[in-house]
């Protein structure tokens, strides 16, 4: 067990786009830490969320490259699962989501 999927047992974490894109599609160095982490997703060690706008994110450059196998790959991975909740996103969590990033918007 990696040391990252260690420090997230008994969690809830959110997962970003990178996430998934960096481990169905094999990005190296991060690929191997990663998948360890979905193991112990699947393994209920912790459990996830992420939104509908990480699948939109993901799905750029399968669209651009044509590639439906790996389009129907990320629309399997954000199928709702006991360990991975799908959240909606609407114009109100979206609006709300900029009035908070504003505090720290050009701050480095």
């Amino acid at each position: 067990m990696g040391r990252l999927r260690q420090a997230l047992q008994g969690k809830k974490v959110y997962l970003d786009a990178n996430i998934f894109i960096n481990t169905l599609e094999v990005v190296s160095p991060w690929a191997n830490e990663l998948n360890d982490v979905f193991i112990g997703l699947r393994s209920k060690e912790f459990s996830a969320v992420t939104s509908s706008l990480s699948l939109s994110e993901c799905l750029v450059l399968p669209f651009k490259e044509n590639r439906q196998d790996l389009v129907q790959v990320y629309r399997q991975t954000f199928l709702p699962r006991p360990y991975l909740d799908v959240a909606s996103i609407d114009n109100a969590i979206l609006i709300l989501s900029a009035n908070i990033r504003k505090i720290n918007f050009g701050e480095s």
